[in-house]
């Protein structure tokens, strides 16, 4: 497995983990409230665990999770993306 820190720019999609210890309860419930909001791509799929969410983004969608990300201040430190 490849390990990267950001999206894939040359890739039809991105994986990702991101681990809820570092994020405040704000953040995390609004996450959450973005994740159940998308609907169910066969190239795209974002779910919530219990103390991470794991997701894999096509390069369609990849926008969205990023411009999410950055409006609720994620720090991308605490993103693990890997293709």
């Amino acid at each position: 497995m490849k390990l990267r820190i950001g999206f894939v720019s040359n890739s039809s999609s991105s994986s990702f983990c991101l681990g809820k210890a570092h994020l405040t309860d704000e953040q995390i419930e609004k996450f959450s409230d973005f994740v159940a909001l998308q609907p169910e791509r066969h190239e795209t799929y974002l779910q919530e665990e219990k103390h991470y969410f794991v997701g894999s983004v096509s390069y369609h969608d990849d926008d969205s999770v990023k411009l999410i990300l950055d409006a609720i201040g994620i720090d991308k430190e605490y993103i693990l993306f890997y293709d």
